[in-house]
């Protein structure tokens, strides 16, 4: 019991990992095309 809890939270939190670095990601490319279209 205690080790599949503990996989479920490992599961859980490189989940959140992953999710954050794709918002990150996406947040990156929205702020640098922004960037350059108040550029020009």
């Amino acid at each position: 019991m205690h080790v599949q809890e503990k996989w479920l939270i490992y599961g859980v939190h490189k989940w959140d990992q992953d999710a954050t670095k794709s918002i990150l990601k996406r947040l990156t490319l929205i702020t640098s095309s922004s960037d350059t279209t108040l550029r020009q």
